[in-house]
């Protein structure tokens, strides 16, 4: 399964991306403003080998620290990471070296 997930307080853009571009349906994205609620429900719905997109590292984690524990996350999981800023696919085991 795929799902969208971004940190910023821009909702309606980035609903309306995900619909349009990514054909999500709405239970498949997950927007945080400020706390981290929406992350912790992704993790808990997320599976195995299911693909993650997010717009950028910046909309994806507030700071290194953070980034580096949902990354480990993902990567427990076996989740895929889409980076659309760079328009593909990130090697999480890179990133966390």
């Amino acid at each position: 399964m795929e799902y969208f997930y971004a940190l910023t307080d821009q909702n309606n853009d980035i609903i309306r991306m995900c619909e349009e571009k990514l054909k999500l349906e709405k239970q498949q994205v997950y927007i945080d403003h400020e706390e981290s609620e929406e992350w912790k429900e992704l993790m808990a719905t997320i599976k195995e080998f299911d693909k993650l997109y997010v717009p950028s590292f910046s909309m994806f984690s507030p700071d290194e620290e953070e980034l580096k524990i949902r990354l480990s996350e993902l990567k427990e999981l076996r989740a895929k990471l889409y980076l659309m800023e760079e328009n593909q696919d990130i090697d999480i085991d890179v990133l966390l070296d």
